[in-house]
């Protein structure tokens, strides 16, 4: 007989690495308050499974504990959880609510990549680790504000979210990492932050509707092909930039250096 609910017991104070994994006709769990420990893929794979409640006594949650699984649509994290692991919600492709802890300090690795039904996701002020490839393939999520305490845009962070169309960058962060924002097809302005000094490789590369970026004086360095076929782009770099990476704008519709930057842009063609 194949299991489709499950009540734990309150006696129970840890849910093991894998401890479900795989129990793909599971529909409904529910979660005492006497578990404080989520371990590694705990739920990995249990592809029936549509909302799930954490409870507020739960403090750790391992790495991949929702991997693969595919009907999940609301998740409700507590607040005494300050860590989402590696891999958590990768393949979460049903996912539209989730309900993120207010002191998460740190959204490790992949987290919430193809996650494609997610539209929207409120990231707490206290978050000051964004891993890399975290939001990556989220194709329907629309905007998002990144919190002032971010000091990285880290690598494939928003890769190929074909529908975001704002992105809020806080001020502290001082590099936006390569391949960040890459393939965001719908970006159409965006507005980087004094704090920034360097745009990564291929950080923006084939954004086709980005027209319109305001660089502030502190940018000192972009990467090889940052924007490379941004074919709506009007670029205006700041004369403050010291080097260009080879085909930074690469098939942009226009680039307008100043004259004091003429012989760094000149220096990478």
């Amino acid at each position: 007989m194949l299991i489709q609910s499950i009540i734990i017991p309150d006696t129970v104070t840890e849910l093991k690495v894998a401890q479900f994994r795989g129990c793909k006709s599971l529909r409904q769990i529910t979660i005492p308050n006497s578990v404080v420990r989520i371990e590694d893929g705990a739920f990995q794979g249990c592809e029936s499974l549509a909302s799930i409640t954490v409870p507020d006594s739960v403090t750790h949650m391992g790495d991949q504990v929702f991997f693969e699984c595919t009907r999940l649509a609301d998740v409700s994290l507590p607040d005494s959880v300050t860590r989402i692991g590696v891999n958590s919600f990768l393949d979460c492709i049903a996912l539209k609510t989730f309900r993120m802890p207010a002191a998460v300090t740190e959204i490790a690795f992949n987290a919430f990549r193809n996650c494609s039904a997610l539209t929207a996701i409120a990231l707490p002020p206290t978050l000051t680790e964004l891993g890399t490839g975290v939001f990556g393939r989220c194709s329907s999520l629309e905007s998002i504000v990144l919190p002032g305490a971010l000091t990285r845009i880290a690598p494939f962070t928003f890769t190929r979210c074909h529908s975001l169309k704002s992105i809020t960058i806080g001020n502290k962060v001082k590099e936006i990492q390569h391949d960040a924002i890459r393939f965001c097809t719908s970006l159409e302005t965006i507005t980087i932050p004094s704090s920034v000094t360097i745009i990564g490789r291929m950080a923006f590369a084939e954004c086709s509707s980005l027209e319109q970026v305001d660089f502030p004086d502190s940018v000192k360095h972009i990467e090889d092909c940052a924007f490379a076929e941004c074919s709506s782009l009007y670029a205006t770099p700041p004369a403050s930039v010291q080097s260009y990476g080879p085909g930074a704008f690469i098939g942009c519709r226009m680039v307008s250096v100043p004259i004091e930057g003429l012989a760094a842009f000149e220096a990478s063609m």
